[in-house]
């Protein structure tokens, strides 16, 4: 059975789609670069083809379980239709993203549920204390409008690290969100081979702001 319930999905944040002699489509490229780039980063090789193989199939009106198996690939594509339903980015909108990212593509934790545990990367970053998640997410959000540019606002996203897994993928997604859903700023923002010394670097710049060692 066919539906129309990703209709705006696919016309709002993938593109509009003609179809060439082969059957094929043309997509909006760089939508389909982010959902394989922000995969990629994470460890994850997504095909080309099979991305556009589900847009295509929403873009018929068939629901998305029909339209990939994909689990990274249904993913992004709910974390994409979340978008459409958030006017503005702050903690809540975070929850929310997270929650729509689904269990399916985490290894630890729960999707919608801040971590409970302490964490930190391999290469020896400190996150947030657990037990201050939910009161640094706060003075985050609050401190939004302060900060030099979008990207250093996700950087110190991830280092609060509210969540036991996912963040990258949902920080990526607020990127795009304060990046006016702009895929090919956002693209070039995070397929730089700098990405991660330019996370930290940010991190490093804008670490006061958040007064994270007082939240």
């Amino acid at each position: 059975m066919k539906t129309r319930k990703f209709d705006r999905l696919y016309e709002d944040y993938i593109g509009n789609v003609t179809e060439d002699g082969d059957g094929f489509t043309n997509i909006n490229k760089e939508a389909i670069d982010f959902i394989i780039r922000t995969n990629e980063i994470e460890g994850y090789t997504i095909d080309r083809k099979d991305v556009e193989q589900a847009t295509e199939g929403v873009r018929q009106g068939y629901p998305l379980r029909y339209a990939t198996d994909n689990p990274h690939i249904i993913s992004q594509f709910e974390m994409l239709k979340e978008l459409g339903k958030i006017d503005k980015i702050d903690a809540d909108a975070v929850l929310q993203l997270h929650r729509a990212q689904g269990d399916q593509v985490l290894d630890h934790g729960t999707s919608g549920i801040y971590r409970s545990n302490a964490a930190g990367s391999l290469g020896g970053a400190k996150y947030v204390d657990h037990r201050k998640i939910a009161d640094t997410m706060r003075v985050w959000e609050n401190e939004l409008p302060n900060f030099d540019d979008p990207f250093s606002a996700v950087a110190l996203l991830m280092q609060i690290h509210p969540f036991a897994d996912g963040n990258g993928r949902v920080g990526r997604m607020v990127l795009l969100k304060l990046n006016n859903m702009d895929f090919a700023k956002t693209l070039r923002d995070i397929s730089s081979g700098n990405y991660i010394t330019r996370i930290q670097s940010a991190v490093n710049r804008e670490y006061k702001k958040l007064k994270l060692d007082d939240a």
